[in-house]
């Protein structure tokens, strides 16, 4: 288990410096002004966090403000999704009456959703969050409603015949049957939830990431691009390793008791 784990980490490893080594030899041919090297878009991003940017703000006031936002919004779309998709495998009612209108929701575009609600609502907190919940929860509501078809319908019968109240059927049997697919949806979800934050960002607010990106762009100033892209991307590597794989590895723990 440890030599697998061991091999797992190079791999990684060796897949992040592979990317690194091919912008490398990219910026070789290339004008600085156009592809950063990663050496100096490192020494960008240092530079960002030690002194104040446009607005009077840090970097990482922006990154604050736009997870504030993308935690407010998916956790919007997480609950309505997990309960409409519940609803959905467990009344067929529900599911008939639904069910044409699932599909339209994944289909739609986000930078359409995106400009519709800053039309809509104008340009403030409330566009970003609709747009998040019109396009994520689509999809776990889809999540959610194919792991309530799969669950174990006999475990529902035998909890209904011991009088269990619909708190304990809630907690105790559906969401442990549909853990598996509400993570999936919470890995994928989270993810779309960053780009229509940064979309929306770009077009209707004053702070964020998208905000910073969109600034440096229209500056073609390359340099501070990369360096903000970057320093997303190192954020959400800390978020996949250091906290989405620690709550799998714990959730799902007994998986690896059954290997084993």
């Amino acid at each position: 288990m440890r030599r697998a784990s061991r091999v797992l980490l190079n791999l990684k490893v060796a897949s992040i410096l592979s990317v690194l080594g091919a912008w490398w030899l990219l910026s070789l041919f290339t004008s600085e002004s156009i592809l950063p090297s990663p050496a100096s878009t490192f020494e960008t991003m240092r530079e960002m966090a030690s002194r104040d940017g446009p607005y009077g703000k840090r970097v990482w006031d922006h990154f604050g403000t736009t997870f504030v936002r993308i935690i407010a919004s998916f956790g919007v779309s997480l609950v309505l999704g997990t309960a409409i998709g519940i609803a959905m495998g467990m009344r067929r009612t529900v599911e008939r009456a639904l069910v044409n209108l699932v599909p339209l929701g994944l289909a739609l575009p986000t930078l359409l959703v995106a400009f519709l609600f800053i039309l809509w609502f104008g340009f403030g907190e409330l566009a970003v969050h609709l747009a998040v919940v019109a396009v994520v929860t689509p999809f776990v509501i889809v999540n959610v409603w194919e792991g309530t078809k799969a669950m174990d319908k006999e475990l529902l019968d035998m909890a209904s015949a011991f009088k269990a109240t619909p708190v304990m059927l809630v907690t105790k049997l559906i969401v442990p049957q549909l853990m598996p697919y509400l993570f999936s949806a919470f890995r994928y979800g989270f993810g779309v939830t960053w780009k229509i934050v940064l979309l929306a960002e770009t077009f209707s607010q004053t702070t964020g990431i998208g905000v910073m990106v969109n600034l440096y762009y229209e500056q073609f100033n390359m340099a501070k691009v990369f360096a903000w892209l970057m320093t997303f991307v190192v954020v959400i590597l800390v978020l996949e390793h250091l906290v989405f794989a620690r709550i799998e590895r714990r959730i799902f723990k007994w998986r690896h008791e059954i290997a084993s």
